[in-house]
């Protein structure tokens, strides 16, 4: 387990501002970043790994002292006295998964990712709905005669085709919004040297 605590002094963020999806540099006087963050690996004889990661965060800011004329005068009045969530900020944020070996140099995995949701609304002061994603995988490992090893996979992304949110256009320096991907098939190949 990890804790860490930063007091930054012109914390720089960025923003997309408008309809290009380009970011856009800015800096708040003073920032607050703090978080936990705590992880568990077990692996056993047999090839079996299992995994789980969790964190914990928070990071806020104050008076935007770059950049101004990005903001509209409401929220420039406003994060002048406030601390602001900053718009890439997530609560709570977890993955887990297993990998175990099926049989011979092949190996079966299932993994999945947490988000508590991102930052929206009006001076970021809600969250997107939280989302959980679960991923599928398979691989093998074949040794050759003549050839060195090289591993065949086949991943199921999004296992359950859950369409969820990442950001919803809304808050500070957000104009569009984001989604996580949709299930996708993918088959990959790599050659050891």
């Amino acid at each position: 387990m990890s804790a860490y605590y930063k007091n930054a002094t012109d914390l720089i963020d960025d923003g997309q501002f408008g309809q290009a999806v380009t970011l856009t540099a800015f800096n708040y006087a003073k920032g607050e970043n703090e978080g936990l963050e705590a992880k568990l690996k077990y692996t056993n004889s047999d090839g079996v790994l299992i995994y789980g990661n969790l964190a914990w965060a928070r990071q806020v800011a104050t008076q935007v002292v770059s950049n101004q004329y990005l903001f509209d005068y409401a929220f420039y009045e406003y994060a002048l006295t406030n601390y602001v969530p900053t718009d890439h900020s997530q609560t709570l944020s977890a993955s887990a998964g297993i990998s175990y070996p099926i049989w011979d140099h092949t190996k079966a995995s299932l993994d999945m990712i947490y988000g508590s949701g991102l930052r929206s609304g009006e001076f970021n002061q809600t969250t997107v709905p939280p989302y959980t994603q679960f991923n599928l995988g398979l691989s093998h490992e074949f040794i050759l005669p003549d050839w060195k090893p090289f591993t065949l996979r086949f991943d199921v992304v999004n296992l359950f085709d859950e369409v969820y949110e990442i950001r919803s256009g809304t808050g500070v320096g957000v104009f569009a919004p984001q989604w996580g991907p949709r299930r996708g098939f993918f088959v990959g190949y790599s050659q050891k040297f």
